[in-house]
């Protein structure tokens, strides 16, 4: 079963200079109960306001003073509107551009392909418009849209008179052969539900008004507790239970796309390669694994990442101890190296059995940090039941490809005074219950490995 999208919006933007077109299209949308800010230009585009909250979807007409031969021209003021009109927090959106020149929409792509990753701070371009007026445009696109749908509103147009009555057809049809737009939307909208309703099942547990206060108060408290195992008060706890809400949302995300059939991933090439593949792969397993939100530095909880600044604590790894990385030497050959810079960190891996009932004292396993560019040859990384690797991965506050590396065979136990020391430990960032688990699994194993000394022919 796959959604429609006037099922999924809720708010969007329509832009136009002409008021006869933009219009009817208001009317289809809001028929739909879909609410609209219609803006028709004048002269003067900053006359326009400033919206702060999300709209998925901004719909404008891509010729904007009706004239084709300024193509160029009208793209620029199409990303000088979004400048405009789009305020902090305005968030993602999708671009919905209707059109008479069809044929025009490959340049519109290729300059919002610019104004996406140009940046700001490398001044303006100079861009020859089509009628051979040169204009200065500053292409960069403070917020990009996530995706652009283009339609042709020649269809919409019968006996001169524009009917957009047909319109979610069309946008139905482009968003259901969209991996990226259908995904968007969809997902909004199922997050959105499955937020309304795990709100009502939280706060329908009671229907006594005049308590109300304190028996949601209580049942947040205890989902805080319940995410980290800490059992006493502490600043953290607001963010564990946000943490743990957060938790309770996905079973519902998961029931409400149980019979979702798009996207449809069954045609994908698994051998295309993304560009900036290192840069994409890390920023999703930091999203996946890597969390700082809430962090205190005196709160030692399992999963904590620390940089270890007191370099003579046996945790850290020395140069020699190091994973090998491969890198071409002056002959043109590959060459062994491990003297390469990194950063000395530990985790915090006491079982969370043990540390809700606090019975053991914190135990840390040391590792490093290296940058990716230090390693010519990725691929031929040494690998061992001592070592746990996680990468390609962005350390939050860095934007440099990482490895991180941990060396099970460092096993420390410091006191709680020297974790929360930060001129020994300086607490990063925490590895997330599903990564935190994993190095817990694997550190396991490979500490309970017996071995057998076997006797050999000579």
């Amino acid at each position: 079963m796959s959604m429609n999208i006037e099922n999924m919006l809720d708010r969007v933007v329509a832009i136009d200079n002409v008021s006869d077109e933009i219009n009817p299209l208001v009317e289809e949308l809001i028929r739909h109960d879909i609410s609209v800010d219609k803006f028709v230009l004048g002269d003067d585009d900053s006359k326009l306001p400033t919206l702060t909250r999300n709209r998925q979807l901004i719909f404008i007409d891509m010729m904007l003073d009706e004239n084709a031969s300024h193509t160029v021209t009208n793209i620029s003021r199409i990303i000088q509107i979004l400048n405009h009109i789009i305020g902090d927090g305005f968030g993602p959106y999708g671009l919905v551009v209707w059109t008479k020149h069809i044929d025009k929409i490959e340049e519109l792509l290729s300059r919002f392909s610019i104004a996406a990753s140009y940046s700001s701070n490398q001044g303006a371009e100079q861009v020859e418009a089509d009628d051979d007026d040169e204009i200065s445009v500053d292409i960069h696109l403070n917020n990009p849209p996530l995706f652009i749908i283009s339609i042709d509103k020649i269809q919409f147009k019968s006996s001169g008179v524009w009917d957009f009555s047909n319109l979610m057809q069309v946008l139905n049809q482009k968003l259901h052969a969209s991996n990226a737009s259908y995904f968007y939307l969809r997902w909004l909208s199922v997050a959105r539900q499955a937020s309304q309703d795990t709100i009502s099942n939280i706060y329908s547990l009671t229907k006594d008004y005049q308590s109300q206060e304190n028996e949601i108060s209580h049942v947040l408290y205890k989902l805080a507790l319940n995410k980290t195992g800490i059992k006493h008060l502490y600043p953290g706890l607001t963010s564990d239970a946000y943490k743990a809400f957060s938790d309770i949302i996905h079973p519902r995300i998961n029931a409400l796309t149980s019979l979702e059939k798009l996207p449809d991933f069954s045609n994908i090439d698994e051998s295309y390669k993304c560009s900036n593949e290192d840069e994409i792969l890390a920023k999703l397993n930091t999203i996946l694994f890597l969390d700082d939100i809430g962090i205190e530095q005196n709160e030692i909880v399992p999963g904590n990442v620390y940089e270890v600044k007191d370099l003579k604590l046996p945790v850290v790894v020395s140069e020699r101890e190091r994973i090998l990385f491969k890198r071409k030497n002056s002959q043109d050959r590959w060459e062994d190296y491990q003297s390469y810079p990194c950063t000395p960190i530990a985790i915090e891996l006491t079982p969370p059995c043990d540390f809700s009932h606090k019975k053991v004292i914190s135990r840390v396993v040391g590792g490093y940090i290296v940058d990716v560019s230090v390693n010519e040859k990725k691929q031929d990384i040494s690998q061992g039941d001592k070592w746990y690797i996680v990468s390609p991965i962005f350390i939050p506050n860095d934007d440099k490809v990482k490895y991180i590396i941990f060396d099970f065979r460092h096993l420390y136990t410091p006191t709680d005074e020297q974790l929360r020391d930060p001129s020994k430990f300086q607490v990063l960032f925490r590895a997330n219950h599903t990564l935190f688990s994993d190095i817990l699994q694997k550190f396991s194993s490979h500490a309970a490995r017996l071995g057998l000394h076997k006797l050999e022919l000579g």
